[in-house]
Formats: C-alpha cells, sequence, structure tokens
C-alpha cells in the first residue's frame, strides 16, 4: 500500500511510522479476512477458535461471543449431527500434527439454509518450525447435502507457514490471504473524484493465476496501467469501485467480462468491499470456463431442444466407446451431476455400484451388432438420493449410415419400482395373512376361475390345491345347493358387487357343512377389475341353533295362538262370570233385604209383648242377614282384582289416609297417627286405598280397648315403598299369620264378632297384583304391624 511517511531523525520517529504501518497492515487484512467469500477461522492447535471471520458468522446468525474460545468441532454450526462434530475434530487433530487436511461437512445456517462446506484445515509455524495456528478455509455450497468426510491434501498442497515473529499480530491474516483459492486486489483511490486515479497496493498468488499474468510485479500502477480496457469496457466498474472507497459500501457479488491483449476474453465473480483510507478490497474468482461450459450446454440444449421439449426425461449422447458427450438438465437432475461431470466417463458415478457391472455386460452384447438398448437400474444422486430409472437408446448414425454413438432417454420409474416392491410386499403380507387366518379364504382372477385357496381351504377339504382351482371348488357344494351358489356368484361377479351366501360343504371327512361365503371384487392400480376375494367360516353350529329357534319360534306361534284363544275363551267366562256374580249378588240380596226388613217389621208391630229373647234372636237374625251381605260384596270385591284395571292418578298418600280415616270414623277415643313424609306419585289410587281401607279398618275392629293406636308409616326403598300399619291389639300367634291372609278365615267366631274373613285376602291379592308382597309382624298381647311394598311405577 502507499503512504505518505513524514521523515525523522531519529530511530523513534521511524519505529513509530513502522509501527503505524503494522496497524494499518493489520486492520487491512483483518478486513480482508471478514470481507472474504469464505468460511474463516483462526484456531489454536488443539482446536479452540480464536477467530472467525463474518461470512462465518453472519451465515450462522451467530455472534462472536457464542464461538469463541469454544472448540471448533463445538460451536452452534455444527450441532445438527454428531458425525460432521466427530470428522471435525478428526481433521483438526491431523492438522495439529502438521498435515494439511481437508473434508466435506454438512450444515444448517439462518433460516434454516441447508449446506455443504469444503473445509481445509492447514497449520501455520513460527521460525522454530512449532505449529502455533491452524488456519480453517471452507466453501459454501447451499442446497447440497453430501455425506460427510475427511481427505488428507496432496504432498504439493501440504504448505505449511513460517511466521515471523516480529509480525505475530497480523501475520496470520496475511498468510491466510496468500492461501486463499481465489483472487485479493488492494487498490487506493488517490483522488476521491477521480475515478482512473487507483493505485494497486497489494496482491495474492492466486489473483495472477486467475487472470493469467504476474500482479506481483504491477504493483505500484494504476489501474488502467494494469487493465487498459477498463474505462472502454467497463467504466461503470470504475465507478463502483470509486463509489465504494468514497463512500464505505460494501457491493455484493456480481460478474464482469474483461478481454485485452494480456487477458483474452474472461469472465469474474466479483465482490468489492471498503478498506482504510480510500482503499478497496475485491475479491474475485476466473468463472470463463464454467460460463463456457455454460454456453457448450446452451448450445447443445438448443441442438437437441425438440427431443427435450417433448419428452419430461433425462436424454443422453455417447460414442461407441461409451463416453458421454451430451446430457439435458432433466438427466442432471436426476442424478446431481452436472454436464461438465457427466461427460467422458464420469455419467458413471451416478450410477449405484451394484448396478454398473450388469449394464457393461448388457451393452458388451449389443454394441457388436448396434441393438438398441434397454435396461432398468439406479442412479444415486449426489445428495444420496436413489432412483431407479429405465434406459432406452438406439445407435446414432452420420448420413453415410456410419455409426458413431448411441443417443437415448432416461426415465424415471420410481414410483413404479415402488408400487411393484409394495405389491410384492402386500402379496407377502396376504400370503403370511391368509395361510395363518382361521378362516377359509379364496382368491379368483376376472375369468371366475378360482386361482387360489389357502391352508384353511384345503385343510377343510382334505384335497390338493390343484383339485379345488379352476372349477374344482364347487364339487365339494352339495347338490342341492350348487344351482343356488352358482347364480349368486355369476350375478355378483357379473355386477362387480360384494355377495354373501350360505350352503353346504363338503368337510374332509364326508360331513356336509354349513358355511358363510362373502366375496368382494378386486381392482388394480390402474381401476380395471382384476376379480374376487373371499372368505368362508364354519357356521353348523350357528345353523342348528339357528334351526333350532325357528322350531322353537313356530312352536311358541303355535303357543300363541292357543294361548290368544285361551285368553279370549277366559275373557268370555269372565264376562260371564262376572255377569253370573252381578245376577246373583243382586237376586241373593234381594231376599236378604226382605228378611231384615220383616224381621224390624215384625219388631216394630210386636212391640213390647215380643220377649227379650225374641227380640235378641231378631237382631242375631239382622246380623247375619248383614253379615251374608258383606260376605257377598266382598266375594265380587275379591273376584274383580287383577280383572278390572284402575286408573292411574297423581296421589298424595297422606291426603288419601286422611280420607280413609274420615270414611272409618273409628271411636273418638281411638288414636290413628299418620307419619310425616308420606309420598306423592303416580299409582292406581283406588287399589292403594283399599289396602289401606282394610288394614286400618281390620285393626280398628279387632281391637280389644276403646283407646286403642293405630301408627301409618313409610321408607322409601328404591324402586318401591314400604308401608307399615301397626296398632297395639292384642296381637296374632304366629302359627295364624298364614291363615289370617286366607279367605272366609277368622280368628274369632263369628257370633262374638261379625267379620265375613275376606278383608286381608282382599289386601293380599291387590298388594300381590301390583308386584309388592305383604308381611306380618306380631306377638301376643303387644300389637301387629302389617308391611307392604309398592312400586313407585305401576306395572305396566
Amino acid at each position: 500500500m502507499v503512504q505518505d511517511f513524514k521523515s525523522a531523525d531519529t530511530n523513534g520517529d521511524k519505529l513509530e511510522q513502522i509501527e503505524a504501518a503494522l496497524r494499518e497492515s493489520e486492520l487491512r487484512f483483518r478486513a480482508i479476512f471478514n470481507q472474504t467469500f469464505q468460511f474463516m477461522g483462526i484456531l489454536k492447535p488443539d482446536g479452540t477458535l480464536i477467530e472467525a471471520n463474518r461470512t462465518a458468522l453472519e451465515f450462522g446468525g451467530l455472534k462472536s461471543s457464542e464461538v469463541i474460545g469454544r472448540f471448533f468441532w463445538e460451536t452452534n454450526w455444527w450441532q445438527n449431527s454428531l458425525e460432521t462434530q466427530t470428522v471435525l475434530q478428526e481433521a483438526i487433530i491431523y492438522a495439529a500434527k502438521g498435515k494439511c487436511t481437508r473434508c466435506l461437512v454438512n450444515t444448517v445456517g439462518l433460516n434454516n439454509i441447508i449446506a455443504t462446506i469444503d473445509f481445509s484445515f492447514k497449520p501455520l509455524r513460527d521460525e522454530t518450525g512449532q505449529i502455533v495456528f491452524l488456519v480453517a478455509e471452507g466453501r459454501i455450497f447451499s442446497g447440497d447435502n453430501l455425506e460427510p468426510s475427511l481427505n488428507f491434501c496432496s504432498h504439493e498442497q501440504v504448505d505449511s507457514v513460517q511466521l515471523d515473529t516480529e509480525n505475530v499480530q497480523y501475520q496470520p491474516y496475511k498468510d491466510i490471504v496468500n492461501k486463499m483459492q481465489f483472487g485479493l486486489v488492494v487498490w487506493h483511490l488517490e483522488d476521491p473524484n477521480n475515478i482512473t486515479s487507483f493505485r494497486l497496493v497489494t496482491t495474492n498468488p492466486a489473483a495472477s493465476r486467475l487472470v493469467g499474468f504476474s500482479l506481483e510485479q504491477e504493483i505500484g500502477k494504476q489501474i488502467l496501467e494494469c487493465f487498459p480496457n477498463m474505462i472502454a469496457q467497463k467504466r461503470t466498474s470504475l465507478e463502483l469501485y470509486a463509489a465504494v472507497a468514497n463512500s464505505g459500501r460494501a457491493v455484493n457479488q456480481y460478474e464482469v467480462y474483461y478481454s485485452d491483449e494480456r487477458i483474452s476474453g474472461s469472465y469474474f465473480s466479483v465482490k468489492v468491499f471498503p478498506l482504510p483510507n480510500r482503499c478497496i478490497g475485491i475479491a474475485f474468482d476466473n468463472i470463463t470456463q464454467s460460463k463456457q461450459a455454460e454456453r457448450a450446454l446452451q448450445e447443445s440444449e438448443r441442438r437437441w431442444a425438440t427431443l427435450a421439449r417433448v419428452s419430461p426425461v433425462g436424454i443422453f449422447r455417447t460414442d461407441l466407446s461409451g463416453n458421454c458427450q451430451y446430457v439435458n438438465n432433466r438427466w442432471c437432475e436426476m442424478t446431481g451431476l452436472s454436464l461438465e461431470d457427466a461427460l467422458g466417463k464420469g455419467w458413471r458415478h451416478a450410477v449405484h455400484s451394484e448396478d454398473t457391472e450388469r449394464i457393461d455386460s448388457q451393452v458388451k452384447q449389443i454394441i457388436q451388432d448396434y441393438l438398441p438398448f434397454e435396461c432398468e437400474f439406479r442412479f444415486v444422486h449426489l445428495g444420496g438420493r436413489i432412483s431407479w430409472v429405465i434406459s432406452q437408446a438406439v445407435p446414432e448414425s452420420e448420413d453415410d449410415g456410419k455409426v458413431i454413438g448411441y443417443i437415448g432417454t432416461v426415465t424415471d420409474i420410481t414410483q413404479r419400482k415402488q408400487a411393484e416392491q409394495a405389491l410384492q410386499e402386500s402379496e407377502q403380507r396376504f400370503q403370511a395373512m391368509a395361510e395363518n387366518a382361521p378362516v377359509m379364504i379364496w382368491v379368483s382372477d376376472a375369468d371366475k376361475l378360482c386361482t387360489y385357496c389357502n391352508s384353511g381351504w384345503l385343510e377343510f377339504t382334505g384335497r390338493p390345491i390343484e383339485q379345488e382351482l379352476g372349477n374344482g371348488w364347487t364339487q365339494g357344494v352339495h347338490p342341492e345347493d350348487i344351482k343356488h351358489c352358482l347364480e349368486t356368484y355369476i350375478t355378483a361377479f357379473d355386477a362387480r358387487k360384494p355377495f354373501m351366501m350360505e350352503y353346504r360343504f363338503r368337510r374332509f371327512d364326508g360331513e356336509y357343512r354349513w358355511i358363510i361365503n362373502k366375496g368382494a371384487p378386486r381392482w388394480n392400480l390402474d381401476g380395471s377389475f382384476a376379480g374376487y376375494i373371499g372368505s368362508c367360516i364354519d357356521i353348523s353350529d350357528r345353523k342348528e341353533t339357528e334351526i333350532a329357534l325357528q322350531q322353537r319360534a313356530e312352536e311358541l306361534t303355535r303357543m300363541n295362538t292357543i294361548l290368544a284363544q285361551t285368553t279370549t275363551l277366559l275373557k268370555k267366562r269372565n264376562d260371564e262370570l262376572d255377569q253370573f256374580a252381578y245376577v246373583t249378588s243382586h237376586d241373593l240380596k234381594a231376599p236378604l233385604r226382605a228378611i231384615a226388613s220383616l224381621s224390624e217389621w215384625m219388631e216394630e208391630d210386636l212391640g213390647e209383648i215380643l220377649p227379650e229373647e225374641n227380640q235378641h234372636q231378631m237382631r242375631l237374625l239382622r246380623g247375619r242377614v248383614r253379615r251374608m251381605e258383606a260376605l257377598i260384596n266382598g266375594l265380587l270385591e275379591y273376584s274383580r282384582i287383577g280383572r278390572i284395571q284402575a286408573p292411574l292418578s297423581m296421589v298424595n298418600v297422606a291426603a288419601l289416609l286422611k280420607e280413609v280415616i274420615d270414611l272409618l270414623d273409628p271411636p273418638p277415643t281411638f288414636t290413628i297417627e299418620v307419619e310425616p313424609g308420606m309420598p306423592t306419585f303416580v299409582t292406581k289410587r283406588l287399589s292403594l286405598q283399599q289396602v289401606f281401607s282394610n288394614l286400618m279398618s281390620n285393626a280398628i275392629a279387632h281391637h280389644t280397648r276403646a283407646d286403642g293406636h293405630v301408627k301409618v308409616s313409610v321408607k322409601d326403598q328404591g324402586q318401591y315403598y314400604e308401608f307399615a300399619v301397626c296398632d297395639d291389639g292384642p296381637g296374632i300367634a304366629p302359627e295364624y299369620y298364614d291363615k289370617v291372609f286366607q279367605i272366609f278365615q277368622t280368628l274369632e267366631a263369628r257370633d262374638h264378632k261379625e267379620s265375613t274373613g275376606v278383608g286381608l285376602a282382599i289386601v293380599k291379592k291387590i298388594v300381590e297384583t301390583e308386584g309388592g308382597t305383604i308381611l306380618l309382624d306380631s306377638q301376643v298381647g303387644v300389637g301387629s304391624t302389617f308391611r307392604f311394598t309398592w312400586f313407585k311405577h305401576p306395572l305396566q
């Protein structure tokens, strides 16, 4: 770099000038270090990172503090892969031993950008030969995803750099710049208003190699002396360089074309960045070859454009030795190789290693007679993806008919292969399932003929599969069922619809067993009809049960018919009985009432002349008449229970009991207690009233004291209520518990206590008709308790 130093007479002034120059050099090289295209880092021999350039930090979205001081392989760039960390660690270990190493690693950058980095690790030594630093330089290839790998540079590449201890502060950066694979030049804009006043300050060896002449010999010259056609061809570039030097703003990578007497038309990829004191750094790479290859590719693509347009497949041309002369973009997409990489024998790198021998063998067979070529094999993409392809090629001839090579296509058949593999796996799964299924399985083709029977089928029939295939299976169908069986099968087959049928099928022991056969249509991948698949299950046990149930159902139908007839007859008899009971009660009550009236009239007519004994006999006569009438009424009431449906209504039991007590009209000295909490629910009011009325009247009538006590209580038992009527009367001995509920049974002589013996029988019949139960709990001399249950919801 050109500097204007002031003259000095003392060694101190000179030392200050040298130190200032060193500081400026260090700033310059640090700026270059940070502005490079590549991923750059400086490491201690043990792998500790001490410096990382801006490209590396921006790629990972990291801060310097997050990575400096850590082992390089443990930094945040490589957290996504343990394999990558291992490769980097091994490469650093080798470099620390003085060996220049290279490795390919994958990483995920900012915004989840997937990239492959081609790293080289170079040792830097001091004047004693001891390694003091390692330089990490990596080219970033976005979108690639290669297998991590490690290898050593050739002997010529192992060029560890000796450090000058005086310049140890900045020398690593200078050595890094000198070893970079792309060109670096530094220009100083001497006049900010003159775009041609750039003077070359320094350069690296790669720059001379890329431009084709020694730029080291041009240091100190102005830009037009080095590149005389810059004004004519690239004035805008000079203006851009001046703007960077004056403004301090960098310019991202772009492409330029330049030519003069020393440079024969070359393309360069360029990045411009500012440096101190109106200096700029230009990092560049010669991309002429890639541009020429691109033009050749474009020309070749135009030549084969028609073929490429009509077929979305890979297209290639080869000579008779198998050297590739052309591939289209689709071929490159399928393999991951560029046109340059595919030329010659390069295409073989895309072929799976297990398939190359088979391809060579087939080519050897056809090449002698120039036969067409067709082969299926696998491509291995650079990213590791494997795809199946079918390659088809035909000989290419010149105008005179001489065969000069082959031209062909490559079609991706991965989906077809996957479908075939899936089909094969499906067939294997089906075979395994079918052979182990506990049912009989069969398969037929589109011609209605059976093509498969599983082991379950063969075990059932006891016949070899050859006898079952085709129409052989029909030989086992019962003669009476064969017509129905075939009609069902053929009708469903023609309609392409599922079917289900039952028939008798001969087992291996000769017994015909009932089976149920279910079938469903099969379809090919293209939607065409493939036949049927079905299964059979032995249902003989179920069939026998169904037949037995059918017989029982027929018997039940006959029984229901008889029952209906009996019910009709019984209803008729009940109606006749009701009519008879009504007529009988009317005919019996009429003379009884007449007898009672005559006895009263006789007693009134005779008056006082009738002796007391005769008056007593008259009263006994009328009592017997009333008993007879009550007996007739009780018999009628008892006979009607269960035959006449009482209506349902909402019943307040407490109010109902009050009505019953009022109707019974107990003596004033007699106490009837109703416990609180009586329910209100929907039930048959009349039936419940009859039960309470008979129980309470029975307790009053048979009590031995005028000051007796009766208590009515209730308990909620979930689905029903349990009511209790308790009195403190004479009680009933246990041996009479059942007797009291029998009709016409009384515990006292009727001459002493008028009773029909029907009341408790009516109670029991009503309670049991409604689904409940009634129990007696009594102790002689203490009292009796009648408990009965009553459902909350009436029986239907």
